[in-house]
């Protein structure tokens, strides 16, 4: 790596102590990092509806195993658990709609959640420009401070 001149690395330290630079630096590090835990909550949200689709699915197909018995097997199903099969149906089907609606709820969370993220992604992207513009600004007060040494 080459060498920087003293007079750019004054530069440098001159626009890194800046106070404004600093605040501005702190606002924009905890914007990332709330940018960065929602983008996480949204995948995560996000990564529990395939596990959610194939438990509604196979709570469907399990209520209709009981659908259509032979009136021997229903007999023998009600001699072993009390209920019939319509009452096996009613219930996997009861749990197919439970798990469905929370399955939606899922869904709409995941959307909420993408939201906030991308909320706090512009957060971060305009607290990046505030940064970058105070920056700019110290820089040119460096300038106007330091004429034979501007631009360097």
């Amino acid at each position: 790596m080459a060498k920087q001149s003293p007079a750019v690395l004054d530069r440098f330290a001159y626009i890194d102590a800046d106070e404004t630079v600093g605040l501005r630096g702190l606002e924009l590090k905890k914007a990332r990092e709330a940018c960065e835990i929602a983008e996480r909550e949204a995948r995560q949200a996000l990564q529990k509806l395939p596990a959610l689709f194939l438990a509604t699915d196979h709570l469907q197909r399990q209520c209709w195993n009981f659908d259509g018995l032979a009136d021997e097997a229903d007999k023998t199903l009600e001699s072993l658990t009390g209920e019939d099969s319509d009452c096996w149906f009613h219930n996997w089907n009861q749990a197919h709609h439970i798990l469905e609606d929370l399955t939606f709820e899922q869904c709409c969370l995941a959307v909420e959640l993408r939201q906030k993220a991308k909320d706090a992604g512009a957060k971060a992207s305009a607290a990046c420009d505030e940064w970058l513009h105070a920056r700019q600004l110290a820089a040119k007060r460096f300038d106007e401070e330091n004429p034979e040494r501007a631009g360097t």
